[in-house]
């Protein structure tokens, strides 16, 4: 039975490929928006190209999947923020909408989306890109990596921890996988650890038949529970993966760049293979999540496989899909939705704390404690139409508001003005006007002045007279000696 059902497993996963394929309509889509942005890149910079990258580029697409572009300039501004500042204007002009700012990471981004489609492009300057070409040689070389590939990153984007909302399980802004990481260790799996690749090299007789069975017609079932089974179990904390040496494996406290890191046991590390002073999986700090969700994972599928009891689906343990009708077409683009699988902790059989969110990998990090910072471009993503340009200094008060120091601007105003008693709050500053404990009141023959003493008094107003306070304060105060 297991035969059978790893048969049809390989199978389903085939299937599960031609079904997400880009359709006329996607590369139609991709392909217009990608000729806009190269022709306002033309028209803003000079010497300027326009390189696409990533899933764009290798094909290893999801319906939903953006395009990623980098812009590289060989004369004039040099610095990847001064060209996405200026893209920034020249995008917005030409009616794109700019989702998402992030000028302060070690990689700039510029998230810009298409209003008619809704599809999305990650614009970069001046990046290295070598992945995009490290990853086309790959997917020729081993023809397993783009189906398992792409099975493994839908079923990992769909599920989510009940008690958690700070952590995904393939998002590098909140501590989880690249996708580049994911390919990295799925060529590991199928260099070092693949059954078929050992028994060539043991030179085993029965390496295409086992027990005069066909091995090749069950391969990716086979792949797909073995990349879940040996992930699931393999030591991250001490460990890390390299793609070029013999064994494929390294310690990371004996590794001549990652042993120096501070906290490199809550990392997990995959030597970049282009670059090996480079972690591509340095932004992932959770890994006991990520091999928590890695075995669920195995268990659904090693469970169901052998099993004797006829089932719909076996893939569908735990890649999640809308209905899929056979005269129906997918949904393209956006509209293409990934029904979310939530982990409970019984389901996992393990406690996990939530993850910190101050953690992430991509979180600004400010001077002065915090206390006091500039704007950053991308605070808020404009939501609240308050930034004056970005330019403005801002107070900091907590996670989800700021004052303006000049203007005293809230957007809870009711954490500054209190109007049962008090007239004036600490964060109420100079230009109004305080109760009459006030030591500066009554100053300079009479009154209502403010603490400085020298904006509201008699001198500036003509002399002799009182000042009146705001019309809104009038009928809260009441002037003692006032003709």
């Amino acid at each position: 039975m297991d035969h059978i059902n790893l048969k049809r497993l390989s199978d389903e996963i085939k299937e599960f490929e031609a079904y997400l394929a880009p359709t006329s309509y996607e590369t139609e889509c991709r392909s217009k928006l990608l000729e806009k942005i190269k022709i306002i890149v033309q028209n803003t910079l000079i010497d300027a190209t326009v390189e696409p990258f990533g899933s764009y580029e290798t094909q290893l697409l999801l319906p939903s999947s953006d395009i990623d572009l980098n812009i590289s300039v060989k004369n004039g501004c040099t610095t990847a923020r001064s060209i996405l500042r200026k893209m920034d204007k020249a995008l917005s002009r030409n009616r794109l909408n700019i989702q998402l700012r992030v000028f302060g990471a070690t990689v700039p981004v510029l998230k810009v989306v298409d209003p008619k489609t809704g599809l999305t492009a990650d614009i970069t300057a001046m990046n290295n890109v070598i992945s995009s070409k490290r990853t086309l040689a790959w997917v020729e070389k081993y023809p397993e990596l783009k189906p398992l590939f792409l099975v493994l990153k839908h079923a990992l984007l769909s599920i989510r921890f009940e008690w958690d909302e700070n952590y995904e399980v393939l998002s590098t802004v909140k501590n989880g996988l690249a996708s580049y990481s994911l390919v990295c260790m799925i060529v590991h799996y199928l260099k070092y650890d693949d059954e078929d690749v050992k028994k060539v090299e043991g030179k085993d007789e029965e390496t295409k038949k086992d027990k005069g069975q066909d091995r090749s017609k069950t391969r990716l079932g086979r792949l797909l529970l073995g990349f879940l089974k040996y992930y699931s179990t393999f030591d991250f904390i001490k460990n890390g993966l390299d793609l070029t040496s013999k064994n494929g494996v390294f310690e990371k406290i004996s590794h001549p760049v990652f042993g120096e890191m501070k906290r490199i046991d809550e990392v997990m590390a995959i030597e970049n293979p282009d670059e090996p002073q480079n972690n591509v999986a340095r932004s992932t700090r959770t890994i006991k999540q990520f091999q928590a969700v890695l075995s669920w994972m195995y268990a659904q599928l090693n469970t169901i496989v052998k099993s004797d009891i006829a089932q719909h689906s076996l893939l569908g343990s735990i890649v999640r899909t809308g209905p899929r009708l056979p005269d129906i077409p997918r949904k393209n683009l956006t509209e293409y939705q990934f029904p979310s699988t939530e982990l409970t902790e019984e389901a996992i059989g393990i406690y996990l704390p939530s993850v910190d969110p101050t953690l992430f990998a991509n979180r600004k990090k400010t001077r002065h404690h915090g206390l006091k910072r500039k704007r950053f471009d991308d605070d808020d993503n404009n939501s609240n139409g308050d930034h004056y340009g970005g330019r403005a200094r801002y107070n900091r008060k907590d996670d989800v508001g700021y004052v303006r120091r000049d203007k005293h601007y809230s957007r809870n105003y009711d954490d500054h003005y209190d109007r049962r008693e008090k007239y004036y709050s600490q964060n109420y500053d100079d230009d109004y006007y305080k109760p009459r404990s006030n030591k500066k009141y009554n100053q300079n023959g009479g009154g209502y002045g403010n603490r400085n003493g020298d904006k509201w008094n008699n001198d500036q107003q003509g002399g002799g007279g009182k000042v009146k306070p705001p019309k809104r304060f009038r009928s809260k105060y009441k002037q003692k000696g006032s003709a």
